[in-house]
């Protein structure tokens, strides 16, 4: 586990390049668990971080957004009227999280 977070976490060029198009290219998609999504993203950026890429956190909460299907544009739509200036990844991960909560609810009714 040491060496592969060596690999990734040196702060080179080819590196920063790889973990970008990770983050970037990230997609949930309707069957995964939501959990692992962030659970992923999060690490991605955490990776980026450690490198010495500090990603803003609206970019950030904006390419989790845009990482998440179709079925959660309501959701993403109501986040983002709401939260207008002051999105963070931590409040858009939460928001997400009760969503799916609420559809596993609805999905065992």
């Amino acid at each position: 586990m040491d060496i592969l977070t060596n690999m990734y976490e040196k702060p080179t060029t080819s590196n920063h390049i790889f973990l970008l198009k990770k983050l970037v290219k990230m997609k949930l998609f309707d069957k995964n668990d939501v959990t692992v999504h962030i659970n992923s993203f999060t690490q991605v950026t955490n990776q980026l971080e450690s490198t010495g890429i500090k990603l803003d956190e609206k970019l950030q909460a904006l390419l989790f957004l845009c990482s998440l299907p179709d079925s959660y544009n309501t959701t993403v739509q109501g986040i983002s009227s709401t939260m207008k200036d002051n999105l963070t990844l931590n409040d858009a991960m939460s928001r997400i999280m009760d969503e799916e909560i609420c559809r596993k609810v609805s999905n065992e009714d």
